[in-house]
Parts: structure tokens; C-alpha cells; sequence
């Protein structure tokens, strides 16, 4: 991401950040100095914006400097070339002033949608209509249809603003960004809403290896052997667990969100998903938990559903499918996969009502 020159008493070193507390360490024992604030700092490559420079050459201390170049750097590698394009767009149009509010942007990237080049409430109503994709569009209608009024309707019930880049609009509540977004946009943050949670429902294959032979003994099975969801459903309480444990640290923020490639709306309303277990009805089953920023959409229902589905089938649950669970009646396994009987339905598409759900992942 960058190359830092180190220069103390006419010798050089160079550290290549994203790097360690240590390597910057070493780096200075070979220049014979112990402290970075004896040192002069260079930057002789980045792969960083000039914007984002000439914020952080405002730090004054060489070592808040090199602390910021590399959390900043630290940040670029985890997400990405196709990701830091979007954020280096992103900050073109909020335009952050300090440090901390590069990362408090960061921190709420995917909660944006940019639309570059509308400048206009009627071009806003014109994309929306013609070319969002969320309506079927027929050319021959249009001078029946009033896009500046659907522009000034669809505007009235968003959190958005006109840039010199183009329309903006935001769908989270980070207070960080309230003064920011006020100050450089003319955004009066809205009233925060609670967070909305859908659920979208699977249906399970769960198989064993360990069966039951003629005479009563256990033997394990060269195939997997298939067994009824009511059977495993006492150990709803193991399976979270090993759900939980399936998880990796990153995503943690964001669950499999972060994985999400398309900047849209739906990344900006789908807040985060994670895989879990419901019993509906006395029958196990999978369940994808969406906490969302705003209602979807069914354009975008279709489309996370669509994101849920690749997860099922090729992405976090072939991981987990994997992975053995011990119960009292031997070792299971769980697929949140069956190409023959498969399907995607929320809970009104299946009929649900709340209280006939029992368990499932819950977010603090």
C-alpha cells in the first residue's frame, strides 16, 4: 500500500506498511534511534489519494503519522482494489476533513449509494425509472410519465443530497457522521429508526455416518445416511453453537454482508446477514437472520435472496457442512443445501407466524 522512508542522523530505512509494531521496531534499531519523532518521514510510493495525503501530512508527530498511513493501509488491503475505488468515490463526494472522519466513513462505506452525475431532481426521477432496473421500462410511455415528480416523491422519503459529483443518499444512523454530512451536504440526520430484522427460510438435509445396527451396536456407514429434522431437533442448542463457532472474527461487523461485491442499494440496506436454525413447526430449519437499514424492496428481496442462495449452495454453508456435530445419537452434519427439494420463502411466504418460531441466532 505504501513505502515509508525513515531518515536519522543521514541513514535511511524503509518500512512497507501495511506492517507490524515490530518491523517498525527493527527499522529503527538499525537507524541506532528509539524513538520515530527523531526521524524524518518520506513517503516514497502510496497507492493512497492525494486527499487522503494532504489530511494526514496535518499530523504533526512522525508518529501519529506513520499510525494513521498505516491503520489506513491496514484498511486498504482488507478490502480491496474494487472496494477502495468505491470509498475513494465515496470521499469525492462527503469530502472528510480529519483523520477520524476517513475512518468513521470507512467504518459506514456500504451504508451509501452514489448516483454520479445526477444533478437534478427530474434526472434523479429519469435514472430511478429508466435505468435502475427497478421498473420495466417502456421508451414509448415517456411522455407520459412524470420523472421530476417521481424524483420529488422518491426524494421526500430518502436521506440524500445533491454533490458536485452527484445525488448521494444515506441509510444508516452513525452519529460520527451527523456534523460531517450536515456540514459538507446540507443532510439533517433523520430520526434513527430500530434496525428491522427478515428472516429468510431454508429448508435442512441433515445426515450421519454413525447408524444402528440389526443387533443394537453402532457401526459407521460408508455413505452418509439421511435422518428426520424432528430427531435432531433437541439439539437445536449444539447446532447454534457449532453455527457460532463457524463464524470467522471479520465477520463480525457485517456477517457474510461482507462479501457482498455490488455497491447498491441492497448493500446499503442489508446492514448484515448470518446463517442460523429455527425450529418452525417442530421441524429444523435453516434460516438466513438479515438485519436490515430499510425496508428491501422486491427487486432487492430478489437479489439478496439470490446473494443468500450462492452462500447455501457453494460459499459459508459447503464450509459447514463439513463440520461434524456430536450429539448423543453420534456425529451429524448439516446442509443448508438440498438442490431437489430447495427453497427460498420469509416467513410470510411460508405462512409463519412469530410465535411458531422457536431459537435462532440473536444480535446484540
Amino acid at each position: 500500500m505504501a513505502t515509508i522512508q525513515l531518515t536519522s542522523k543521514d541513514a535511511n530505512e524503509f518500512i512497507y506498511l501495511p506492517c507490524s509494531d515490530v518491523e517498525i521496531e527493527k527499522a529503527l534499531m538499525r537507524l541506532e534511534t528509539p524513538y520515530l519523532h527523531d526521524c524524518e518521514i518520506t513517503i516514497d510510493s502510496h497507492n493512497f489519494s492525494e486527499k487522503i495525503l494532504e489530511i494526514v501530512s496535518d499530523d504533526k508527530t512522525p508518529l501519529v503519522k506513520i499510525d494513521n498511513l498505516n491503520n489506513l493501509a491496514k484498511y486498504y488491503k482488507e478490502i480491496g482494489n474494487h472496494n477502495i475505488e468505491y470509498f475513494e468515490k465515496l470521499m469525492d463526494y462527503v469530502k472528510p476533513r480529519t483523520v477520524e472522519e476517513i475512518f468513521t466513513l470507512a467504518d459506514a462505506m456500504y451504508e451509501f449509494e452514489l448516483f454520479d452525475g445526477i444533478h437534478s431532481v427530474e434526472s434523479y426521477g429519469r435514472y430511478m425509472i429508466c435505468d435502475s432496473g427497478h421498473f420495466e421500462y417502456d421508451s414509448n410511455l415517456e411522455e407520459y410519465i412524470d420523472f421530476k415528480r417521481y424524483g420529488q416523491e422518491k426524494m421526500a422519503h430518502e436521506f440524500g443530497a445533491f454533490s458536485e459529483k452527484g445525488y448521494i443518499t444515506y441509510h444508516g444512523y452513525n452519529q460520527k457522521l451527523e456534523s460531517l454530512l450536515f456540514e459538507n451536504l446540507g443532510m439533517v440526520f433523520p430520526e434513527q429508526e430500530e434496525l428491522k430484522t427478515l428472516k429468510l427460510y431454508m429448508p435442512l438435509r441433515i445426515t450421519t455416518y454413525d447408524i444402528e445396527n440389526e443387533y443394537g451396536y453402532k457401526e459407521y456407514a460408508n455413505e452418509p445416511q439421511e435422518i428426520s429434522n424432528a430427531e435432531v431437533a433437541q439439539y437445536l442448542d449444539v447446532i447454534l453453537m457449532a453455527i457460532e463457532e463457524n463464524n470467522l472474527p471479520e465477520e463480525e461487523q457485517r456477517g457474510l454482508m461482507r462479501y457482498y461485491d455490488d455497491h447498491d442499494s441492497v448493500n446499503a440496506k442489508v446492514s448484515k446477514y448470518v446463517f442460523s436454525v429455527e425450529l418452525v413447526e417442530g421441524e429444523l430449519m435453516g434460516v438466513a437472520v438479515l438485519i436490515l437499514n430499510n425496508e428491501l424492496t422486491p427487486k432487492e428481496l430478489e437479489k439478496i435472496k439470490e446473494n443468500v442462495t450462492g452462500q447455501a449452495s457453494d460459499g459459508w454453508a459447503e464450509c459447514f457442512e463439513q463440520r461434524e456435530i456430536n450429539t448423543e445419537i453420534g456425529d451429524i452434519y448439516i446442509s443448508f443445501w438440498n438442490s431437489d427439494n430447495w427453497f427460498i420463502k420469509t416467513a410470510e411466504e411460508m405462512g409463519i407466524e412469530e410465535n411458531q418460531k422457536m431459537g435462532g441466532m440473536k444480535f446484540e
